[in-house]
């Protein structure tokens, strides 16, 4: 039996280590990274203190690895207070919220949970000023 167990677990890490290289290389960079059209606080075009609920809307329905199907609106009375998503593959990001104040974006809040380091992300946007 336990000979059985010690080649299931050789097996699975051989396995493991042979997807991981491949993982590595076909993997694509964070949609933090990766995004042509602004830089953050932008996201995909869409600008804290400028976008509206309606072009968000419209611009998370055209995005790529957007798993629309995931999308909900947080509403209260006639405002949108929030989007959130799940991102699907071959993004490697798991969600996006998007929050919302007096009918504009406030906030745009990207869980990478491992597709970008801090390393990354600070080469990207320099040193924190506080």
């Amino acid at each position: 039996m336990l000979h059985e167990d010690s080649a299931v677990l050789a097996f699975v890490l051989c396995i493991g280590a042979t997807l991981e290289p491949v993982r590595a290389i076909t993997q694509r960079p964070s949609v933090v990274l990766a995004d042509p059209l602004c830089d953050p606080p932008c996201w995909n075009g869409i600008t804290p203190g400028a976008t509206s609920a309606d072009e968000v809307y419209s611009i998370l329905a055209r995005t790529e690895g957007v798993d629309f199907g995931t999308l909900f609106e947080r509403i209260r009375g006639d405002q949108t207070l929030q989007f959130s998503w799940f991102f699907s593959a071959p993004i490697p990001d798991s969600t996006g919220r998007i929050y919302f104040i007096g009918g504009e974006v406030a906030a745009i809040t990207i869980g990478t949970y491992g597709s970008a380091d801090v390393e990354e992300i600070l080469g990207m946007l320099g040193p924190p000023a506080a």
